[in-house]
């Protein structure tokens, strides 16, 4: 694949394609990347042959960032990144990849707050386990509940006490807390 260092952000400065399939015709294609505080999305327009009117754009969805590529036969294509579905090997490759391409602000931004995160998930823990319920009346314990039944079961602990709520919550909102704090200090030694 080759990076396309030339920045297309917009209908006006587009990458322009000739010979675009439409239909049984052939036709002009514009490709830009639409950068918003959602991060990055690929926007295609064709030119219908018939009117010559540019045809309403379609967008695809965002990624954290996103560059365009031509690939080895010669489509236009993007190769993207986001925080969300990659780990730090995979950022490292993706810079690596892009090498010197002209990154926006926003992007910048975007990576940096993946790194944060990044950061953080390195130090966090936690443990699957199946939820586990007790019939009000009958002390029946089980791991499903029918939708239907749900109001005649409470949520039990290990020792199969049943689990307060509130405290639940309030250990929850430590934690996000805790995590929030962990983000702004990884985020502030960047």
């Amino acid at each position: 694949m080759e990076i396309i260092k030339e920045l297309h952000t917009n209908e006006e400065n587009a990458l322009i394609v000739d010979n675009y399939p439409y239909g049984y015709k052939k036709t002009l294609k514009k490709f830009w990347i639409e950068t918003t505080k959602r991060g990055n999305r690929l926007n295609g327009q064709t030119l219908n042959p018939k009117t010559q009117q540019w045809n309403k754009p379609k967008k695809s969805t965002y990624s954290d960032v996103m560059v365009l590529v031509k690939n080895e036969i010669g489509h236009i294509k993007t190769y993207s990144w986001s925080v969300a579905y990659s780990n730090p090997k995979e950022l490292t490759l993706f810079l690596k990849n892009i090498g010197e391409y002209p990154l926006n602000d926003l992007q910048k931004e975007k990576i940096k707050v993946g790194r944060a995160i990044y950061k953080v998930r390195e130090n966090i823990t936690y443990t699957i386990k199946a939820r586990r319920f007790k019939h009000i009346i009958t002390n029946e314990i089980t791991e499903s509940v029918n939708i239907f039944e749900m109001n005649n079961y409470k949520e039990i602990d290990e020792n199969n006490n049943f689990i307060n709520e509130e405290e639940e919550k309030e250990k929850e909102k430590v934690t996000q807390d805790n995590l929030n704090k962990s983000f702004a200090y990884e985020y502030s030694k960047l």
